[in-house]
């Protein structure tokens, strides 16, 4: 009886959060669930391009909470990160540093058995990763998340990202990496940086969110403005 009440619970809560989404929010709402519910084999790779960002906060609690709902109170299908610390008071999560033990300014090393353990425990629900700050990512540091994911998920190692569907939020217009190319860089490149090239060319859907959601309101409008013409 219990376990009817919290499923109905869910269930009311998932349906608020999904009504009250703005229309680019529930296109990915929507394109997410899909892909959740369908139990899709193939690996979802998409863009959130927010347009002129303006220090837009995810809103995966609402556009993305729901496959975690599905799973139950225990377990998270979703885990958000950022790129770097800058988005410290925007979200809560982590960075892509620290979730996957990647040494900053350092070369890529594999995990000790200890570290590699406690990397697939964390990761052992995951079905889609976020990361917030997608412009302060270089090509250098995307196949490090590359490499990492395949090492946390060596059943799909040959996959990239281990499998592990990867959705890149933010606005190419932002802060640029430090001493990395970005990942739209489209001039020769190599070492790592090819195969960060490589696994970047595999985002294929992208997702875009026009409207400033922080910057909303007549109060606002000038700013907003202002802000649009940057």
């Amino acid at each position: 009886m219990d376990d009817e009440k919290t499923e109905d619970t869910v269930v009311s809560v998932e349906c608020e959060s999904r009504d009250s989404l703005k229309p680019e929010q529930r296109l990915m709402y929507d394109k997410v669930m899909g892909h959740f519910l369908t139990q899709a084999c193939s690996q979802l790779l998409l863009h959130w391009e927010c347009w002129r960002w303006h220090g837009q906060v995810i809103p995966h609690q609402s556009a993305l909470g729901a496959p975690s709902s599905r799973l139950g109170r225990k377990r998270d299908a979703c885990l958000a990160c950022r790129a770097t610390g800058v988005a410290g008071n925007q979200i809560s999560g982590t960075t892509l540093h620290s979730l996957l033990h990647l040494l900053i300014n350092k070369d890529f090393k594999p995990l000790s058995a200890i570290d590699k353990a406690q990397l697939q425990k964390k990761l052992k629900d995951i079905k889609y990763l976020i990361v917030d700050e997608k412009s302060m990512l270089g090509l250098r540091l995307l196949s490090w998340i590359d490499d990492r994911l395949r090492e946390a998920f060596p059943n799909r190692n040959e996959e990239f990202f281990g499998g592990l569907n990867i959705l890149l939020v933010g606005d190419f217009f932002q802060l640029p990496p430090v001493l990395q190319k970005p990942v739209y860089y489209d001039k020769e490149v190599q070492g790592v940086e090819i195969e960060g090239r490589n696994a970047y060319r595999h985002f294929d859907k992208t997702v875009f969110l026009k409207v400033a959601q922080r910057q909303r309101g007549k109060d606002q409008e000038a700013f907003r403005t202002a802000l649009e013409e940057l």
